[in-house]
């Protein structure tokens, strides 16, 4: 088993599963890509930037896609409000949207969005860019599951660029 499939399974089986709001003012848009990410995520779809906003008053996800072009507040706005939150400032944002003006999507990078993707996105590259954004916290809490469950011991090994990599390996005890 590879160690993505391994966090995904603990972290399903643990209610870790990383949790996805979609803002977008089009009913069609959010049900296709619920459809699309449940299962794999918990997902939360909300009708506009007010809406999302009113969300994240009780929920934090863990990412967020956001269409650009909604009326009333629109994507770029949305977002300058989440970057202004403590509690999100740092929360991924994938702009998913049908806008391909390259001042428009400039605008959008000033706020620094994780991601940019035109639509309509394919299924695969949507779930690739989200799952690139994984929480690091996960791998651990999913490492410290194993350790005590499955008598998998974890060392933190320092990397040349003095951040962390996990090793994970079977215990011979």
């Amino acid at each position: 088993f590879s160690i993505e499939y391994m966090v995904y399974f603990i972290g399903r089986r643990n209610g870790l599963m990383d949790k996805v709001m979609i803002v977008d003012d089009d009913v069609r848009m959010l049900r296709l890509l619920k459809m699309y990410l449940e299962g794999l995520y918990d997902v939360y779809p909300v009708r506009g930037g007010r809406e999302a906003l009113d969300f994240l008053e009780s929920q934090t996800p863990d990412v967020i896609l956001l269409d650009y072009l909604m009326p009333g507040l629109d994507g770029v706005h949305t977002l300058e409000l989440i970057r202004q939150r403590e509690q999100t400032a740092d929360t991924p944002v994938i702009f998913l949207t049908g806008v391909t003006e390259k001042d428009k999507i400039q605008e959008c990078m000033e706020y620094r969005p994780y991601g940019y993707l035109v639509k309509p996105a394919a299924r695969e590259e949507l779930i690739s860019m989200i799952n690139r954004q994984s929480n690091f916290s996960k791998y651990v809490s999913c490492a410290t599951y194993l350790f005590l469950h499955l008598s998998i011991k974890w060392t933190v090994m320092p990397t040349i660029r003095s951040s962390s990599v996990m090793k994970l390996s079977a215990s011979s005890a």
